[in-house]
């Protein structure tokens, strides 16, 4: 973590989630000082970003599958913002930036996902009671599914 600007509170932790339908997400982190500081593992506040962000992308996926919508990919910004508060940092607050890929095709129903997805999160749902979360979905579209550029076989 970087030190505020002579606050003495550390600085905001950014962590991306990059995954595909299907496939492991990795976290993407600041170097991270270690588990009880020796240098490995990551911090707790990331471990509480990777969590929220997680499960929120999760949820999407999770939706938009009910809606019989398959999405092609979905990546996960979080970013937790620390504040002092009774002379203690603290967590001020989560923002987490979903972009899932989906068909053009589907956007029109995706709308419904947006509406819904954020209350299937269990670890949001918790978490935002003590802090508070900002969700952010921008949906990125492709005209037609990959399969349609691939050569057949012949």
């Amino acid at each position: 973590m970087h030190e505020g600007e002579g606050s003495g509170v550390p600085g905001e932790q950014v962590l991306e989630d990059l995954a595909e339908p299907g496939a492991g997400g990795d976290v993407v982190g600041p170097a991270a000082q270690g588990v009880l500081g020796h240098g490995a593992g990551a911090e707790p506040t990331e471990l509480l970003a990777a969590a929220v962000g997680s499960c929120l992308a999760s949820s999407l996926l999770y939706c938009a599958r009910k809606a019989r919508i398959e999405p092609l990919g979905i990546r996960a910004e979080v970013r937790v913002t620390p504040e002092r508060r009774e002379g203690r940092v603290r967590i001020g607050r989560i923002e987490v930036h979903l972009v899932p890929r989906i068909l053009e095709s589907d956007r029109a129903r995706f709308g419904v996902c947006l509406e819904r997805f954020e209350s299937y999160c269990t670890v949001a749902e918790s978490v935002r009671r003590g802090i508070p979360i900002q969700v952010l979905v921008e949906p990125l579209t492709a005209p037609v599914p990959l399969e349609a550029h691939e050569p057949s076989a012949a």
